[in-house]
C-alpha cells in the first residue's frame, strides 16, 4: 500500500479512502505508514458498512444518511410491533412468551430479532425479497412485511439493488474516490463482494488481506469434515484433503472470502517473505504457509529447542499475568532489539484480564503497558449514574444510596469535600438507618418501621435543630451529629449534612420519574435532567484536584451524555411507552459493551482484545486467558431464527469460526515469539480445567513437530521454591518473591517464630511511654508489635453499614445499649434522664428491634445497668475522684499518666461487660503504676457485670513496674510470649491449682489451641496472632520463656487474698 501510495499520490484535496475492519487496525496502519512514508495525512478509514453505504448513497441520492434497519434501531420498531403483532393467528409461539407482559422480555425479544433480520439481510438477501413480495412460510416472514411497511428508510438489500439498477442503466458516478483500499477485512458476505465487484468496474480497487498460506488451500478440511462427506460419499469427488491440521481447523472463516475473491478472476499479487526455520515458532509458520503437516516434517526440518513457542497453564488470571511477566522480561533480555511496543497482549476477556495484566506490569514498573479501554463507558461518573438508576424499584439499601458519592463529579454537583465521606457514614449508622424510604411505603419497597431514610434523616434533622438530648423531639430521637475524626460538630459539619440530605431527596425522588412509563423522546429529556441534576460537567471550579481533575470530569459527563444521544438516536423513532426498566438496562447494555475506540498504540505493550480485525503484527504476542469456556465464543442458538434452521451456505457467519481464524492470525502475525496462558488449574484442589480447544489442538500440533517440553505448569503461588531451583524451565525475575521463597525454604520448622532474628531496638526516645500505651500493648502485644515496627494494622478497614433491620443484638450492641442507659441516668451528670425518657428515646432512635423484641432487649439492658450501678454504688466517692496523674523515671523508662478512681483504702477498676483477661493486666498495670509513683500499695476492687473480685496490693518486694516496662522494650524488638488468656490461664492455674507447672502449661495450651468442642474460642486464631507467629498444626509457641513471663508479671496477683 505504501508504494502504491508513494508511486501515485492522491490529489491534495482528495483523502485515500482506507476500508479497514476495526479502528485500532486505522491507527496502526497511521503510524506504519507514517514510518514507511514519513507522513501519513489525509487518509479517510472507515469501516465496512459505513464505506459500502457512502458508496451506495453516491449512486442513489434518495437513500437516507440514517440506517433504519441496523439492529440497534431495528428492535425498537419490532419492540413496538410486538403486542399487536402477538395476536395473530400466526404468532401463538410470541404470544406464550409475551403473556406475562414483561416489558423487559418483550425488549429481549426484540434485540433477538432485530439480530436474526440483520442476518437476513446480509446473508439471506433472496428471503427478504420473497417476503416484500408476499411469501410468508412463517410468523418470522409476516413480522418482516410489517417492518418494510413501518420503517420509512431503505434496507441494504433495497439500496444494493437499487444500486444495481443505476449501473445497468449507465449510471456515471459523481463524487466517487478515485481508487479504495481494502485492508485486513478477512471475512465479508456475498452480497458485499457483489458491490466490490460491481465497484471494481468502475474505481480502482485494492484489497489486502490476510492469507495464512502461499499454496492454494480451499479445498483443506478437517478430518472430521472428510470422515462425514466420505459417508455422504463425495469425498473423493470433491478432492478434499487435510493438509496442515490447524490451518484446515482454523482457517474455515477465511476460506470463503479467498474462494470467492480467486473466482471474480482478479489480479493478483502474493507478498510472501521466505519461510525462516531458525527457530520454532517461524517452523510453525511455514509449514501453515506451505499447507504441510506437522508430522510430515523431515530430519532436515529439525529445529533447537527455544523459547520461541510457549504455552502456560496457571491457576488464575493474576498468576497467568505474573507469569507472562517474567517470560516477557526474560525474551527482553535476551534480544536487545525488541523494545515493550513490540509486545501485543491479546485476550479474549479483556474486561476481565485486561485491569489484572495491567495492575500486575504497573505493580513491577519494568514493563510499560497501555491498556485499551474495555467498555464503552466505564468511569465514576457512569458507575454512579448507574448506581442510581439501580435504586428504584429496591430497597434503597444504605450501600447502594452512599454508593454514588464515590463520584467526584456527583460530590461537586451537591458540594460534599471527599474527607467528609467518613462522617456521613457514621451519620447514617448512628441514625439507625437500614433500607428503606418509609414504613408506610406501600408495594414500592416495603420496610419495617424505624430504619427507614425518612426516619433517619429526620433523626439527623432534629440533632441539629434539638442537639443531644435525654428526650424525644416532636416524638422523634434527635441523632447528635460529630464531625470529621468524631470531634464537635462544626458550622462546616452542619453544611454537610444539609447538602447531603438534599443529595438523599434527590435520590428518592428518582423513584416518581421511574414509576411511569413514556416514550424514548420524554425519557430522553428526563435522563438529560437527571444527569445535569446529579452530576458536574467539570464548570464547578475548586471541586476537583488540579486541571486534571476537571477534564476527567468533562469527559465523563460527556461519556454518559453519549449514551443518553445514542438512546434517543435508536429509540426515538418510536412513540409508544417504555418502561424504565427496559430503560436501564438499554443504557446499562450500552455501557457495558465493547469500546469502539482503538487501542493505544507505541506507548509501550499493548494489551486489547483477541478478535477479529484487531490482530496486529508484533515482534511478540501473547494470548492471554485461553480458557474452555470463554474462547472460541459459543452463541446460543435461537428456535425462531429461520437461518439456523436452513441450510448452511457459502459465506454464512459462525463467530466461533471467526474465533479460530482470529487466533490463526495471532499465531501467524508473531515475529519472535507466541506465548499462551489459560488458568488450568483449581485454585481449591489444583484439578485440571480444560484449556481452549485452540490450546489443546496447538499442543497436540506441537507435540509432533518438537517432542520435548513447551507446556509449563505453574504453582499456585509466585512465591514457591519451584521457581528458583533452576528446573521444570520455571524462573522468576521478583526479588521479593526470592526473598519470600528464600524464606520458606531456609525456615526452621522447629520453630514457630517467624522473627526469629531480632529488629533493632528502637530509638531511646521511644522509651518514653504512657500508662495507656502500655494498657493497650499488653492486651495484645503480636498487635503491638505490627504496628509499631511494620505500621500494620489489621482489621480497622472500614465496616459496611448493616442493611438489615435489627432482629437480636449482638454483644457489643448490647455493651453499647448499656452504655447508653448508664451515662444518660448517671447520677453524677449535670441533668440526670429519668429512666422512662431514656427508654422511649432508645426505642425511637433505630438501634433496636422493631416491636416486643426491642422492648425486651431494652428492658434486659436496663436490668444489667441497674445491677452493675448497685455493685458500684458502694465506692461513689473513689469513682467521683479525680484521676491522679503521675509522671517517673524509672532506669532509662519514662512513665506518664493519670490513675483513676483510687480512694484513702483502695483502688476501684470497672467495666460495663464481663471479665476478660486484659482486663487483669489493665489491673495490675495500674496498682504497680500507682506503687512506682511513690504511693503505698492499695489492694484493688474489680467490677463487672454480675462479678466482683478483689485483688491484694502488690508486694514491692516481689514485682516491680519495671518488669512490664523491660518486657515491652523486648517486644519491640522481638514478639513477646506473652498472650494475655493463656497467660492469665498459666498464672492463676499455678498459684491457685495443684498440678503444679506442668498443670498450668497443659491449662494455658487449651486456651491457647481452644478446647476440642469449639465452646471457647483459640488465642492462636485471633488475626495478629496468625500472622506473627507461624505455626504449624502441632505447634505453639508456650516455651519456657512464656512460661517465666507468665509467672513474672501475672503469678503474684493469684493466690493471696486481700487484707
Amino acid at each position: 500500500m505504501a508504494r502504491l501510495i508513494a508511486s501515485d499520490p492522491a490529489e491534495p484535496l482528495m483523502p485515500e479512502r482506507i476500508v479497514v475492519p476495526h479502528q485500532t487496525m486505522a491507527r496502526w496502519l497511521k503510524l506504519e505508514l507514517a514510518r514507511e512514508l514519513g507522513i501519513a495525512a489525509n487518509l479517510r478509514f472507515e469501516q465496512p458498512a459505513a464505506f459500502a453505504w457512502s458508496i451506495l448513497r453516491g449512486a442513489v441520492p434518495s437513500l437516507s444518511t440514517e440506517q433504519g434497519f441496523s439492529p440497534d434501531t431495528l428492535r425498537w420498531h419490532i419492540f413496538e410491533l410486538l403486542p399487536d403483532f402477538a395476536r395473530g393467528a400466526d404468532a401463538a409461539e410470541v404470544r406464550r412468551f409475551l403473556a406475562d407482559g414483561d416489558e423487559r422480555k418483550r425488549f429481549e425479544l426484540a434485540d433477538k430479532l432485530a439480530g436474526v433480520f440483520d442476518r437476513c439481510i446480509n446473508f439471506r438477501d433472496d428471503w427478504i425479497r420473497d417476503w416484500e413480495q408476499g411469501a410468508a412460510p412463517h410468523w418470522q416472514a409476516r413480522l418482516w412485511q410489517l417492518l418494510a411497511g413501518k420503517v420509512p428508510e431503505r434496507h441494504w438489500v433495497h439500496a444494493l439493488d437499487a444500486f444495481e439498477r443505476e449501473l445497468a442503466g449507465g449510471l456515471e458516478p459523481k463524487n466517487w474516490p478515485r481508487r479504495v483500499f481494502v485492508f485486513g477485512v478477512s471475512a465479508l458476505s456475498p452480497s458485499y463482494l457483489r458491490l466490490l465487484k460491481q465497484l471494481a468496474a468502475s474505481i480502482e480497487l485494492h484489497v489486502f488481506l490476510f492469507n495464512p498460506s502461499s499454496e492454494y488451500w480451499s479445498d483443506l478440511r478437517t478430518e472430521r469434515e472428510i470422515r462425514y462427506r466420505v459417508e455422504d460419499g463425495d469425498a473423493n469427488e470433491q478432492y478434499f484433503e487435510e493438509g496442515n491440521k490447524l490451518l484446515a481447523a482454523w482457517g474455515r472463516a477465511g476460506r470463503f472470502t479467498f474462494e470467492s475473491l480467486i473466482a471474480l478472476e482478479v489480479e493478483e499479487q502474493s507478498f510472501f517473505p521466505p519461510p525462516d526455520t531458525e527457530s520454532r515458532l517461524a517452523a510453525v509458520q511455514a509449514d501453515i504457509q506451505e499447507v504441510r503437516d506437522s508430522a510430515d516434517a523431515g530430519s532436515s526440518d529439525v529445529v533447537a529447542p527455544d523459547d520461541s513457542l510457549q504455552i502456560h497453564c496457571c491457576h488464575s488470571p493474576m498468576r497467568e499475568a505474573e507469569a507472562l511477566h517474567d517470560r516477557l522480561l526474560d525474551l527482553l533480555e535476551k534480544n536487545s532489539d525488541i523494545e515493550p511496543a513490540d509486545i501485543m497482549i491479546l485476550t479474549p476477556n479483556l474486561a476481565r484480564y485486561g485491569p489484572v495484566i495491567a495492575a500486575v506490569f504497573e505493580a513491577e514498573g519494568r514493563i510499560p503497558v497501555v491498556l485499551s479501554r474495555f467498555q464503552a463507558a466505564d468511569s465514576s461518573t457512569a458507575r454512579a449514574f448507574f448506581d442510581l438508576l439501580s435504586l428504584p424499584g429496591t430497597r434503597y439499601g444504605v450501600e447502594a444510596v452512599l454508593a454514588p458519592l464515590d463520584a467526584p463529579s456527583l460530590r461537586a454537583r451537591f458540594g460534599i469535600d471527599e474527607n467528609s465521606l467518613p462522617a456521613i457514614r457514621d451519620w447514617v449508622r448512628q441514625a439507625g438507618i437500614r433500607r428503606g424510604v418509609a414504613p408506610d411505603d406501600g408495594e414500592q419497597a416495603p420496610a419495617m418501621p424505624g430504619n427507614t431514610w425518612n426516619e433517619g434523616l429526620q433523626r439527623l434533622l432534629m440533632g441539629y435543630a434539638a442537639g443531644d438530648t435525654d428526650d424525644l423531639a416532636l416524638g422523634v430521637a434527635p441523632c447528635s451529629i460529630r464531625g470529621e475524626g468524631g470531634f464537635e460538630a462544626g458550622e462546616e459539619d452542619y453544611e454537610t449534612l444539609g447538602r447531603f440530605i438534599t443529595y438523599c431527596t434527590a435520590a428518592i425522588e428518582l423513584r416518581n420519574d421511574a414509576a411511569r412509563p413514556r416514550n424514548a423522546n420524554q425519557w430522553t429529556i428526563s435522563l438529560r435532567r437527571m444527569l445535569e441534576r446529579f452530576f458536574d460537567n467539570g464548570s464547578i471550579r475548586g471541586a476537583y484536584r488540579g486541571f486534571e481533575g476537571v477534564r476527567a470530569a468533562a469527559g465523563e459527563f460527556e461519556e454518559v451524555t453519549s449514551l443518553i444521544d445514542n438512546f434517543a438516536t435508536q429509540a426515538g423513532r418510536i412513540d409508544c411507552p417504555i418502561s424504565f426498566e427496559v430503560v436501564r438496562q438499554t443504557l446499562r447494555e450500552a455501557a457495558t459493551g465493547p469500546a469502539i475506540g482503538p487501542a493505544q498504540l507505541a506507548d509501550g505493550a499493548t494489551i486489547g482484545r483477541l478478535a477479529p480485525g484487531q490482530v496486529l503484527p508484533a515482534r511478540i504476542v501473547c494470548a492471554v486467558g485461553m480458557n474452555g469456556d470463554g474462547f472460541p465464543r459459543n452463541p446460543p442458538s435461537h428456535t425462531f431464527d429461520p437461518v439456523e434452521r436452513d441450510n448452511r451456505r457459502a459465506g454464512d457467519r459462525d463467530i466461533r469460526h471467526e474465533d479460530r481464524f482470529a487466533f490463526l492470525e495471532a499465531l501467524l502475525a508473531a515475529r519472535n515469539a507466541f506465548i499462551v496462558t489459560y488458568t488450568g488449574r483449581d485454585q481449591r484442589d489444583d484439578s485440571d480445567i480444560p484449556p481452549s480447544v485452540l490450546v489443546e489442538e496447538l499442543a497436540d500440533s506441537l507435540a509432533v513437530r518438537f517432542p520435548d517440553s513447551f507446556r509449563f505448569n505453574h504453582p499456585l503461588q509466585p512465591f514457591s521454591t519451584r521457581y528458583f531451583t533452576g528446573k521444570n524451565g520455571l524462573f522468576s525475575y521478583s526479588q521479593t518473591m526470592l526473598d519470600a521463597a528464600g524464606v520458606l525454604h531456609s525456615r526452621d520448622r522447629q520453630s514457630p517464630d517467624r522473627f526469629a532474628n531480632r529488629l533493632p531496638e528502637p530509638e531511646a526516645s521511644r522509651r518514653k511511654v504512657s500508662l495507656e500505651e502500655l494498657e493497650r500493648y499488653f492486651t495484645n502485644p503480636a498487635r503491638g508489635f505490627l504496628r509499631e515496627r511494620f505500621g500494620i494494622r489489621l482489621g480497622e478497614e472500614e465496616r459496611a453499614i448493616e442493611e438489615v433491620e435489627p432482629l437480636q443484638l449482638d454483644g457489643l450492641q448490647r455493651w453499647g445499649l448499656r452504655e447508653e442507659i448508664l451515662n444518660r441516668t448517671d447520677a453524677g451528670r449535670e441533668r440526670r434522664a429519668a429512666p422512662e425518657s431514656v427508654r422511649s428515646l432508645l426505642l425511637a432512635n433505630g438501634s433496636l428491634p422493631y416491636g416486643s423484641f426491642g422492648a425486651l432487649a431494652c428492658d434486659e439492658a436496663f436490668e444489667a445497668a441497674n445491677e452493675l450501678r448497685q455493685l458500684l454504688a458502694p465506692h461513689a466517692e473513689t469513682l467521683a475522684a479525680e484521676p491522679v496523674p503521675f509522671r517517673l523515671e524509672i532506669d532509662d523508662f519514662r512513665l506518664t499518666g493519670a490513675i483513676p478512681h483510687v480512694g484513702r483504702e483502695r483502688m476501684v477498676w470497672w467495666r460495663n461487660g464481663k471479665q476478660n483477661p486484659g482486663d487483669l493486666v489493665q489491673i495490675r498495670l495500674r496498682q504497680l503504676a500507682w506503687v512506682a509513683a511513690g504511693n503505698s500499695p492499695l489492694p484493688m476492687t474489680a467490677i463487672w457485670l454480675g462479678k466482683q473480685e478483689e485483688f491484694a496490693a502488690p508486694r514491692p518486694q516481689t514485682e516491680s513496674i519495671i518488669h512490664w516496662l523491660e518486657a515491652w522494650w523486648r517486644g519491640l524488638s522481638q514478639p513477646l510470649r506473652f498472650f494475655p488468656e493463656s497467660s492469665v490461664a498459666y498464672a492463676r492455674e499455678l498459684k491457685e491449682g495443684k498440678g503444679g507447672a506442668e498443670s498450668a502449661m497443659s491449662m494455658a495450651g487449651n486456651t491457647w489451641r481452644g478446647d476440642s468442642w469449639g465452646s471457647a474460642p483459640a488465642e492462636r486464631a485471633k488475626l495478629h496472632n496468625c500472622l506473627v507467629w507461624d505455626l504449624g498444626e502441632d505447634e505453639d509457641p508456650l516455651d519456657e520463656d512464656f512460661a517465666g513471663l507468665a509467672e513474672l508479671l501475672l503469678s503474684p496477683m493469684f493466690g493471696e487474698k486481700p487484707q
